[in-house]
């Protein structure tokens, strides 16, 4: 049975606004007459949702970090934009970064972790040590743990790499993303992972296990990943047969093109569906 909860108005403002955003941000493809990057379901990766007190740090970090950021409306609301990954940061009342949570961090790569350190700390940040030489460690100011790789084939500056899961079911995890999202399943390192659709090449999603249950994102700093759908309405119904937890139902947005809903996977991840393009099906 599809568990329902009541639509939050506030949110699907907000919500549609990240759309627009992000539709924005990701035009390059379709200001060249080029369709969007989708897997075979029909599903990107598009962005992960920041909800948080500190609204001006917040912002400060992840524009301090590489990102080209825009703001909306009375400021309160903005969208930091990355190759493969963009962040959203909305002025709320979301509480307890990443430790602990099921999304334990994300990652990022950039091309010289020396030139990157040196950089992120010339822009003020502070930068931890990783566990070998080409990994180092950031935390927002709202506890957004921020894992920083190298890869000397990049050629951007920094990109989206990663959201990294932590549960105590990792393969049923990865199983459940690859089923219901037509993620790749496969491994990154020793960890076992699933590549899904990014705007230039893949996010991959990665899932490690825990000793003990880690806490759902709803209501977190880091409160929710979000992924594009083509045909969000059919791919609704595919859910409710799959037997999916509906956190907020398919709504189609005042817009008449923008179309949105929440679901929430087996162990708690909030996770929202857009479809930019509803109104043309």
């Amino acid at each position: 049975m599809v568990h329902v909860s009541r639509v939050c108005v506030k949110v699907a403002l907000v919500a549609v606004l990240v759309a627009a955003l992000v539709a924005g941000a990701a035009g390059t493809a379709s200001a060249q007459g080029e369709a969007p990057r989708r897997n075979g379901l029909g599903v990107a990766f598009n962005h992960v949702s920041l909800e948080v007190a500190e609204f001006d740090r917040e912002l400060a970090f992840w524009t301090m970090l590489g990102g080209s950021s825009r703001t909306v409306g009375d400021g309160g609301f903005a969208i930091v934009t990355f190759p493969d990954m963009n962040v959203t940061v909305r002025r709320g009342q979301g509480s307890g970064g990443t430790e602990g949570s099921l999304i334990g961090h994300i990652g990022f790569q950039v091309p010289d972790i020396q030139a990157g350190e040196t950089r992120f700390r010339g822009a003020g940040l502070t930068v931890e040590a990783g566990g070998f030489p080409g990994q180092r460690w950031l935390t927002s100011p709202s506890g957004v743990r921020v894992e920083i790789l190298q890869d000397p084939n990049l050629t951007q500056p920094i990109r989206g790499h990663h959201v990294h899961f932590f549960n105590t079911e990792p393969l049923k995890m990865q199983a459940w993303y690859a089923g219901v999202f037509g993620a790749a399943p496969g491994k990154r390192g020793n960890f076992d992972a699933a590549d899904i659709t990014a705007a230039t090449t893949t996010m991959n999603l990665t899932f490690g296990g825990a000793d003990a249950a880690t806490q759902a994102t709803k209501g977190r700093a880091l409160d929710h990943v979000a992924f594009s759908v083509t045909n969000l309405e059919a791919f609704m119904k595919r859910l409710e047969a799959l037997d999916v937890r509906v956190d907020q139902p398919y709504t189609l947005q005042p817009n008449g093109t923008t179309a949105l809903a929440f679901v929430i996977d087996p162990w708690g991840t909030r996770i929202e569906l857009i479809d930019q393009q509803a109104g043309g099906q």
